[in-house]
């Protein structure tokens, strides 16, 4: 049977094996032991290659659909309203309520959350319900955190998303029923605020323009004091 080659360049008297835009010239004639075994070998690592190209294709695919499943009242939602709100966006001739250093710090944090899977997790934690989170799953994300990234990307979110539970007050969609600030009692206060204005209740009425108090945490496993930028995490 006459053998089938695929990515074949044959220039000049020469022939090459050709893919992708490189090429590697072939040995002896075509057909000869010595043309086939150096084909064989390169043909088979194409192959392979190509496998794993499909294979982070699907991932993606498969990440992206996940990362659809978000909606009204999930972390990334109320994320994007922050994101939009008089803390980061000036308003009636006010500047923005947050300084451009404290925003230099939390947006790309905000962002990430909302893009980025932590390996052990279906989805962002931007998906999830935020009226579903409970202190166990808090405490539990957060460790998350800190152990495949840094202990400051663990304060930083906390330090977020208790300030995202304040926010979230002010909409009808946010409904966590008796639930109290789940991230609230997690770590000891401490006194070294990292948004402008202070002299605020920890609730956040519809009607209020100040931002909810910001507090920075220790705990066992948050231990740094400054604050992080964005957590390179990727999907796992």
């Amino acid at each position: 049977m006459k053998k089938h080659y695929k990515y074949l360049d044959e220039t000049l008297g020469y022939i090459y094996f050709r893919l992708n835009g490189k090429r590697i010239a072939l040995p002896g004639t075509k057909g000869s032991p010595e043309f086939d075994a150096a084909y064989d070998k390169l043909f088979a690592e194409a192959q392979r290659t190509k496998a794993v190209r499909q294979q982070e294709s699907k991932r993606r695919t498969e990440q992206r659909e996940r990362n659809a499943k978000g909606g009204v009242a999930s972390v990334e939602w109320f994320i994007q309203k922050f994101l939009a709100s008089e803390f980061f966006v000036g308003q009636h001739d006010k500047a923005a309520i947050f300084a451009p250093g404290t925003q230099r710090n939390y947006r790309p944090v905000l962002e990430r959350m909302c893009l980025d899977t932590m390996r052990g997790m279906a989805a962002p934690i931007g998906k999830a319900r935020l009226a579903d989170f409970t202190p166990k799953t808090a405490r539990t994300y957060l460790h998350k955190v800190a152990e495949h990234c840094r202990p400051t990307v663990a304060r930083t979110q906390l330090i977020l998303l208790s300030n995202l539970w304040h926010f979230a007050m002010r909409f009808d969609e946010f409904d966590p029923g008796a639930q109290t600030n789940p991230f609230a009692g997690i770590g000891e206060r401490r006194s070294t605020p990292l948004s402008r204005n202070t002299n605020h209740g920890p609730k956040m009425s519809s009607s209020a323009s100040s931002p909810p108090a910001t507090r920075t945490y220790t705990s066992r496993f948050i231990c740094c004091s400054a604050p992080a930028n964005a957590c390179p995490m990727s999907a796992r």
